[in-house]
Parts: structure tokens; C-alpha cells; sequence
């Protein structure tokens, strides 16, 4: 493997090595990366294009280059395009690593490993040596953040299915449900594992879904977006995390959670853990169907909780400036406006109120805790940090939105 050139990529802040090697070299890393690689698409590529590149192979043809990018921070980056030995060193230590991914060339990929296994299985020895002598280009991109990896990986695949930002989302953070950081476990769907009560532990796609809110400023779940809209929450991704106070990481998925989390630690302290006591609670506040929760956790944790926190918060980032530095400040401000136990019952009454009333049950659920936190942290708000206040507010709105008949 020898590198060509490098030139500075300065839309995503990264360099770009254009590498020469051979088809073996490249297979001895592609084939252990190729499908333990969670930012891949499925295998797309249709048989008579294979037949046509698999030809081409054996003809000697050059094919277009390959586009990787090197996965793992920690290895380092190069300070200039003058720096072809730093840069040597970095991709074959992440060569001998499997650090890569393959932002473009993918279906090539299959293609010239189905053609070693084939050549394999023939025992075609001479082809098989032919094939792994051939030379093929690839540019390598070192120093590349999580948002430029997918810029690139958007703007090389246009033709293809376009993601929807969730799903942008999960590519982008599913490192963060693999280990846990600061104390916090995140579970996904498919783990067996529960996601207990507490402050700690998370369902991986609810937290996913609320920080989706807060990028689109919108409490519902967007599926259908095109390349523009991935671009678009890409760059608000990256402006609001090179805004961010805390230099030290500025990675704004982790600030996200670590701003639910902290609002959750101090509404279970306030409310020293609320539980729901149907034996307890006063005739007027009486529900006619199973509680939306039967604890504060229980309340605050579901999906329509996070995502409400999510659109509101993005709505005051935009209009009020209010980062989630700053709104972290906020929480231990909050009252109840009276009592937590009545607070939690008014609200527990509001969602049996939405239940009978909706046509649309999660989504006006989802549609009230926007506004609940809207009434609650926006600055100089009628409502600010009165938890019950803000509550009346949100059903209020919701009732003249929706047009509730008492």
C-alpha cells in the first residue's frame, strides 16, 4: 500500500489520502470489516452488474476508487498534506485493526470477494494470484467526526434510499449502546436486558426519538426525508456542538441525555420519588382507566416525555438561545406550585382527560409535554419553573388545538 497524495477536505475538516494497493491487500482487511460494520447498507447490487464487474476483474480493468475512512479517533489524524509518513502509519495501524469503514464501493466490494471465493472454490490458483496482484486506487479519509463520516457517506450515495434522520441518528450513536459513559446504560429493543426504573439506564431508541425532536424541533417521529433534510440535520448537528459552552466534548447526543438525566435526578428528588397511591388520591382526581404512570420515572421516561423535551428544547434553542448547557442551570429552580403529590395527579388526570377525548391518543400525549416544558423552562414564560402551572398550560393547548369538548 503506498500513498499517492493527500489533499485537505475543508467541508468536513479532514484529509483525504489517495492510496494505491492491490486487490489482495485490500481484501485482507475489506472482507473482516465488511459485515461487522453498522453504518453499511444491505447487499443492493443486482446480478447483471455483478456479472459485468466480475468480468471486468478478470479482464484487468481499473475500476473507480474505493472511499474509506479510518473509524477510530483515538489513532490520530495528520496536521498536513506534506505528512505521508504520519499518515502510512495511521492507515496501516488501522488496517491491521479493522478500524475502517467503506463510505463508497461497497457493491465492488462484494463483488471482487464473491469472485475470491469462487476462484477459491475452483482452486483457479493462477486467476486467484492474478486477481490479488491487480491494482485498484482508494482514498482513505483521515480525522473524519461522526457527521462528516455521514455527509460523505450521503453526498457519495445519492442514488440510494434515502435514511430517515432517526436513522441517521441510531448510525450515528450506536456506539453509545454498546458502552455505557458517565454511569449511563443504554438498552436497545433486541438486547435482553430490562430498562430498569431509575436515572441510569435507557431504552436506546426512546432517547433516539427524543434527541431526533430536538434536532427537528418537532415532538412527532419523521420517517420520510430526502438527501437534503440528512444534510440539513447533519449541519445542525455541528453547528450547535461547536456552540456548545463545554469544550471539553462537545458531542451533543451525549449533552442531550446528560440533560434528561440531570432534569430527571432532580424532579426524583424534589418529589422524593413520587409514587402513584390510587387509595390516596382525592375524588376530583380520580381516573377512569390505568394511569399514564404510576411514578415519576414511570411518567417522565416514556418516549412521549423525551421527544416533547426534545421539540420544546430545540424550539428555545432556536428562539430564545437556550442551549442545553444553560437549561441544565434551570431544573433546580423548579416547583411545583403547590404540592408534587397533587402536581402528579392533576397530570396523571390531564392524560386520562387525553385518552377519552383524542383521536390521536401518543401523539396529543406527545404534543402535551412539548408544551409542558415550554410553559416550564422558557424564559420569562407565565409558567416558568411552575410544574403544575405549566402543566394547566400545556392541557389547555392541547384541548384548543384539538378542539376537546368538555
Amino acid at each position: 500500500m503506498i500513498v499517492r497524495s493527500i489533499l485537505e477536505d475543508n467541508r468536513i475538516h479532514a484529509f483525504n489520502a489517495l492510496v494505491e494497493l492491490t486487490i489482495g491487500e485490500y481484501l485482507g482487511f475489506a472482507k473482516n470489516v465488511i459485515d461487522d460494520n453498522d453504518f453499511q447498507r444491505k447487499r443492493v447490487i443486482k446480478s447483471k452488474i455483478k456479472e459485468i464487474l466480475t468480468a471486468d476483474l478478470l479482464r484487468g480493468c481499473v475500476i473507480p476508487s474505493i472511499v474509506l475512512a479510518i473509524s477510530n479517533k483515538e489513532v490520530g489524524t495528520i496536521k498536513s498534506a506534506e505528512d505521508f509518513d504520519i499518515a502510512t502509519k495511521i492507515i496501516n495501524e488501522s488496517i491491521s485493526k479493522n478500524d475502517l469503514v467503506i463510505i463508497d464501493g461497497l457493491q465492488r466490494t462484494y463483488v471482487m470477494k464473491a469472485l475470491e471465493e469462487d476462484l477459491i472454490r475452483k482452486k483457479d490458483e493462477d486467476t486467484l494470484q492474478t486477481l490479488y496482484a491487480q491494482k485498484i486506487r482508494a482514498e482513505v479519509y483521515l480525522g473524519l467526526s461522526r457527521t462528516g463520516l455521514l455527509y460523505r457517506m450521503i453526498t457519495l450515495n445519492t442514488g440510494q434510499t434515502t435514511m430517515s434522520t432517526r436513522h441517521l441518528m441510531e448510525i450515528l450513536y450506536l456506539d453509545y449502546s454498546r458502552v455505557p459513559f458517565e454511569g449511563i446504560s443504554l438498552i436497545k429493543d433486541k438486547d435482553d436486558t430490562r430498562v430498569e426504573e431509575n436515572t441510569t439506564t435507557f431504552n436506546f431508541k426512546t432517547i433516539l426519538d427524543g434527541f431526533n425532536s430536538y434536532i427537528e424541533k418537532d415532538e412527532s417521529v419523521i420517517e420520510r426525508v430526502d438527501i437534503l433534510d440528512n444534510i440539513k440535520s447533519l449541519e445542525v448537528i455541528n453547528q450547535q456542538e461547536e456552540a456548545q459552552q463545554n469544550q471539553q466534548d462537545k458531542d451533543l447526543f451525549k449533552t442531550f441525555l446528560i440533560t434528561y438525566k440531570t432534569f430527571l435526578d432532580i424532579i426524583v428528588e424534589k418529589s422524593n420519588n413520587w409514587k402513584y397511591n390510587s387509595a390516596d388520591a382525592p375524588a376530583e382526581y380520580k381516573i377512569n382507566s390505568s394511569p399514564f404512570g404510576k411514578s415519576v420515572l414511570d411518567i417522565f421516561k416514556k418516549s412521549q416525555a423525551i421527544t416533547g423535551f426534545g421539540a420544546a428544547l430545540g424550539f428555545m434553542n432556536d428562539k430564545d438561545g437556550l442551549t442545553l448547557d444553560k437549561v441544565q442551570e434551570r431544573f433546580v429552580q423548579i416547583e411545583p406550585g403547590g404540592d408534587w403529590n397533587t402536581t402528579f395527579l392533576e397530570i396523571l388526570k390531564d392524560f386520562d382527560k387525553i385518552k377519552e377525548r383524542s383521536k390521536k391518543i401518543g401523539n396529543d400525549q406527545r404534543f402535551f409535554f412539548k408544551y409542558l416544558f415550554r410553559g416550564l423552562l422558557r424564559p420569562s414564560s407565565d409558567h416558568e419553573l411552575n410544574m403544575s402551572d405549566a402543566a394547566n398550560y400545556a392541557y389547555r393547548t392541547l384541548a384548543d388545538e384539538k378542539g376537546y369538548k368538555d
